[in-house]
C-alpha cells in the first residue's frame, strides 16, 4: 500500500479568510445570522402539532356534555378460558365477519382461518368458537340481525368545535325504531370492571354517533 499520501480535497475543504473587504465580511456574517434565526423560528413552528388527535381506545379524557347511556351486559362464558390481547383480537375479528345465525361449523371455520393468521393455539381457538357462538345468541345480536341498519367495525372521524379530532372504531352499530345502539365487545377476564375501565371510551362513541348520525345513542359494553 502507498501510505501517507497527501490529502487533496480542493478548495471546498479549506477555510478562506477574506482580506481587505471587511464590509463584505460583515454583510455576509449578518446574512448568515438572519438565516440561522429564520431556521430556528421555522423549526419552532414545525414542532407545534397542527392537530390534536384523540384515539378513543387510548385516551383517558372524558367528553363534555354527553348524555349517553352506558350499560354493561354479559354473555355466558366458561369459568376458565384463555385471555389476553391475541384472544381478544381473535374474538373481535370473528365477530366482525361471522354471519348472524351462523351454525357451529361456519364459526369453527372462521376461527380456524383467523386463528392461523394470529398464531392462536388450539385452546384459544376452541374458546373463541364457544364465545362467538354464545354472543350470536345474545338478545343484542339477535336484535342487530333484524335491524334496519347494521354496521360492524365502523371507523369514524369527528372534528370537535375546539379543533380536536376524535378517531375510533365501533364494533357494532345498529338502528331500530330510529334509535341507535352501539355494542362494544369486551373479552376482559373481569366483567365487573368494564364500566370503570371503559366508561369514557363508551361516552366518546355516544358523542360520535350523536354528532355524525343525529340522535343520542345507547352504548352497551358486552362482555363476551
Amino acid at each position: 500500500l502507498q501510505l501517507n499520501v497527501p490529502h487533496n480535497f480542493g478548495l471546498r475543504q479549506e477555510e478562506l479568510l477574506a482580506e481587505g473587504d471587511r464590509d463584505a465580511v460583515a454583510a455576509g456574517t449578518e446574512t448568515y445570522k438572519r438565516w440561522i434565526n429564520r431556521r430556528q423560528e421555522a423549526q419552532a413552528r414545525g414542532s407545534v402539532p397542527e392537530f390534536e388527535v384523540i384515539v378513543v381506545s387510548e385516551t383517558d379524557q372524558e367528553p363534555d356534555d354527553v348524555g349517553t347511556e352506558v350499560l354493561v351486559e354479559r354473555v355466558e362464558r366458561r369459568a376458565k378460558r384463555p385471555a389476553g390481547p391475541r384472544f381478544g383480537t381473535l374474538v373481535h375479528t370473528v365477530l366482525r365477519d361471522v354471519p348472524y345465525g351462523a351454525q357451529a361449523r361456519s364459526i369453527e371455520q372462521l376461527v380456524a382461518m383467523h386463528g392461523r393468521a394470529l398464531g392462536a393455539p388450539q385452546p384459544e381457538q376452541r374458546a373463541a368458537v364457544q364465545a362467538v357462538g354464545a354472543a350470536l345468541e345474545h338478545p343484542l345480536l339477535v336484535r342487530a340481525s333484524a335491524a334496519a341498519q347494521v354496521h360492524r367495525e365502523a371507523p369514524f372521524t369527528l372534528r370537535l368545535q375546539d379543533g380536536r379530532i376524535v378517531e375510533g372504531v365501533l364494533d357494532l352499530l345498529f338502528q331500530e325504531g330510529g334509535a341507535w345502539t352501539v355494542v362494544d365487545f369486551k373479552t376482559d377476564a373481569d366483567p365487573d370492571s368494564l364500566l370503570g375501565r371503559y366508561r369514557n371510551q363508551a361516552l366518546w362513541y355516544g358523542l360520535a354517533v350523536d354528532h355524525l348520525l343525529g340522535g343520542a345513542a345507547r352504548v352497551v359494553l358486552l362482555s363476551v
